[in-house]
């Protein structure tokens, strides 16, 4: 897949917090703005699954302490949030964190970007939303506290970010 998905859940800083509560239309802006586009459906699912279609952004079992969600019920954040890439182990192979727990991270659907579903589970569920394949489908203006977004860019935008990246 020829897409780039960033690491992180927007802003994509390492150990920033992630922006949340956000709608559908907002996180579609934002990513515009980077000169990006939201994740779809197929790119999210890819970047979270990867070539062996995994379970989990980091294998086919289950880790219960590996990202933030319920499964472990000692975490230090408890009720919240925690700084992108605090958890080192949920990463996928390809390096990117986060994709399960933490935040719902909404993705566009493939055919029609006014619609929306919500991606990889949050801090405060179970183990089984955060598997790649789940998603919850959303109103687009929908926004919670534990929702989130990351964006991604297709081979044209990465060209683009490149060259003005360069001047």
């Amino acid at each position: 897949n020829n897409h780039c998905v960033d690491k992180f859940e927007y802003p994509n800083i390492p150990k920033g917090n992630a922006l949340m509560d956000i709608t559908l239309v907002d996180a579609q802006k934002a990513c515009l703005e980077l000169g990006k586009h939201l994740c779809t459906n197929l790119e999210w699912e890819q970047a979270c699954s990867g070539t062996e279609l995994r379970r989990w952004p980091y294998g086919n079992t289950y880790n219960s302490s590996a990202c933030h969600d319920l499964g472990d019920r000692r975490q230090e954040g408890g009720g919240n949030t925690v700084p992108s890439g605090s958890f080192k182990q949920c990463v996928t192979p390809e390096g990117i964190f986060d994709m399960s727990g933490n935040l719902w991270e909404w993705a566009q659907d493939d055919e029609d970007p006014t619609k929306g579903s919500l991606r990889g589970g949050g801090w405060n569920l179970s183990a089984g939303l955060g598997q790649c394949r789940v998603q919850a489908p959303a109103n687009s203006t929908y926004h919670a506290g534990e929702v989130g977004f990351r964006c991604c860019a297709n081979p044209q935008e990465s060209d683009t970010l490149r060259r003005r990246n360069k001047q």
